[in-house]
């Protein structure tokens, strides 16, 4: 009987069909199946204007001339860089830089000219969802009315790629273009510079924090809630879940008050974030920006599910409840030890929560391994019910990351009484499912542990004479990694807790190990002389006989190991 061919041809496929495949491929993928046929180009169109990314001024000009308009309709995500070359760095443009700072005509000049080129853009893009712009300083006041157009916008991203020093930009200009969007769900601010009409007292004085000076003409926004134009004004978009600012001086002394507006000294007014993602001021200290990021924590902890940790903290949330307790009422509760120090006690009012809805922390690579297990020793992180542990190490500090947190997690387990007998043991193990568990106050809800390592974004290309060299402390940097790596996963193992480890060598050493763990029960495998009839478990049975290699009995004279 002739078999039947029940493949379907791809030109025979409906529409409806074709379009679900595309949402599932990759952009790249989507292009390369757009060659196939006219009527598949045609229905990858939306897919492929789906996500637009710019990464340069040049590109930007050449998709406006190049693209129809019919076409950026279809544009739901766009990223706009502004940048003369892909490979420019302004770190080292510093020549350049300052000639421009000298000459104003010119600067002026070209922020006109970049502002006018982006909001041709922007004006045919009406149904865009998610906006990033990447700007050398600031843009001309005419880009508001265009982005209060987009209706539609939820994601804004907002980055300045040059030198603070020379291009800033200014805070005002900021929250004055997040205030464009109703629908704004999550922002993220990139090096944004403080204004001096907010921030007169860091003018001249050390460590010379960049501040922006003219920026009084911005114009104000339409809502009452935002009369003052600086940072803390963020937490008044109602819609607002997800904030992100990095580079950025957090020294804004309105920041202790959210509620700081007239007629706004309800909490509810205070937006209900979601996920907090706080870098700090690289000409600051850590202590400061450690202030400046508790203070900004303890507006919004009641609402915050994931937090990243860019600094080392030593203290907790300056919080009211915290700072005045009543020695009448309060309760001593263990802080989680470090290692290399005894326990302490720290008194508090209760054993809730400071953070009571948090479930991840995120360690960014800005956290020294150093500074690793005293941040997580703060109460208002270990008392949170935290279940996902997330940590991403610099390539240089992988190895140590992973040996701190291994010790970490190690130091601050519950050690088991020695009177518990045996057969307890087993049987609470089997009630686990065979796995320890972490059963310590601390952290008591934590699940998953999640290591990555973060991507460099020019590695070094060593000389002929060198490669050797860098070659062999590459590779005992991986090996060092490697190891880490497996000691981590191994602890996270025995402790019950799910561990997911991006770290070159640990899978494939995981894959060795157990490569050869099968070869070492294949040794011992018994095979039987005898015809046998059934197969079990990888070893070969005899059907009448009820043994397994190892353990049987009756036929141990034909059996031979292999």
């Amino acid at each position: 009987m002739a078999s039947t061919d029940l493949s379907t041809p791809w030109e025979m496929l409906p529409d409806e069909m074709v379009l679900t495949i595309l949402d599932l491929l990759a952009p790249r993928d989507v292009q390369a199946l757009s060659k196939i046929n006219s009527r598949t180009q045609n229905l990858c169109v939306p897919a492929l204007f789906r996500t637009v990314s710019l990464p340069t001024l040049p590109a930007l000009s050449a998709f406006i001339y190049a693209v129809p308009t019919s076409r950026r309709h279809l544009i739901r995500e766009l990223d706009i860089c502004t940048k003369p070359t892909a490979d420019y760095d302004s770190d080292q443009n510093v020549y350049e830089d300052e000639l421009a700072m000298t000459d104003g005509t010119s600067e002026n000049k070209d922020k006109s000219s970049v502002t006018k080129t982006i909001i041709e853009l922007l004006t045919t893009t009406p149904a865009l969802e998610k906006l990033g712009l990447s700007v050398a300083g600031a843009l001309e006041y005419s880009i508001i009315p265009v982005l209060e157009s987009l209706a539609r916008v939820k994601y804004f991203d907002l980055r300045n790629y040059a030198r603070e020093e020379v291009t800033p930009l200014s805070e005002r200009l900021a929250v004055r273009l997040a205030f464009c969007f109703p629908s704004l769900s999550s922002l993220s601010l990139t090096r944004i510079a403080r204004s001096a009409i907010h921030a007169p007292e860091l003018h001249g004085i050390y460590p010379y924090v960049p501040i922006v000076h003219g920026d009084a003409t911005v114009p104000p926004a339409p809502y009452p809630i935002c009369d003052m134009l600086r940072l803390p004004a963020l937490l008044r978009i109602k819609t607002l879940r997800k904030l992100r600012i990095r580079d950025t001086h957090l020294g804004d002394p309105l920041w202790d008050d959210a509620a700081w507006e007239v007629g706004m000294s309800d909490a509810s007014t205070i937006a209900p974030l979601e996920v907090l993602d706080l870098g700090a001021c690289a000409l600051e200290s850590p202590a400061f920006n450690e202030r400046c990021t508790m203070r900004i924590l303890s507006n919004v902890r009641s609402t915050i599910t994931s937090f990243a940790v860019s600094g080392g903290m030593a203290t907790g949330i300056p919080s009211s409840d915290v700072l005045q307790v009543n020695p009448l009422s309060a309760v001593v509760v263990p802080t989680l030890r470090t290692a290399g120090t005894h326990l302490a006690t720290t008194a508090r009012p209760t054993n809730r929560p400071s953070l009571p809805l948090l479930k991840t922390l995120h360690l960014t690579p800005l956290l020294s391994p150093s500074a690793l297990a005293p941040t997580l020793a703060q109460p208002q992180f270990a008392l949170s019910p935290v279940h996902t542990l997330a940590c991403t190490f610099h390539p240089d500090d992988a190895a140590d990351g992973c040996a701190a947190l291994a010790e970490f997690l190690d130091v601050n387990r519950t050690p088991r009484s020695s009177s518990t007998t045996a057969d307890h043991n087993k049987c609470a193990e089997q009630m686990r499912g065979g796995a320890h568990t972490y059963t310590h106050s601390h952290f008591s809800a934590l699940r998953t542990i999640r290591v990555a390592i973060a991507s460099e974004e020019k590695p070094i290309s060593p000389s002929p004479r060198l490669s050797a060299r860098a070659a062999a402390r590459l590779r005992a940097e991986r090996e060092a990694q490697r190891v880490a790596a497996v000691r981590l996963r191994a602890l996270c193992k025995e402790l019950g807790l799910e561990a997911s480890i991006a770290v070159a060598g640990c899978d494939e050493f995981e894959q060795e190990v157990r490569a050869v763990q099968d070869k070492q029960c294949g040794e011992r495998r018994v095979v039987f002389a005898e015809p046998v009839s059934m197969e079990t478990g990888g070893c070969v049975r005899d059907a009448g006989s009820t043994s397994t290699s190892g353990r049987f009995s009756g036929q141990r004279s034909r059996a031979k190991t292999t």
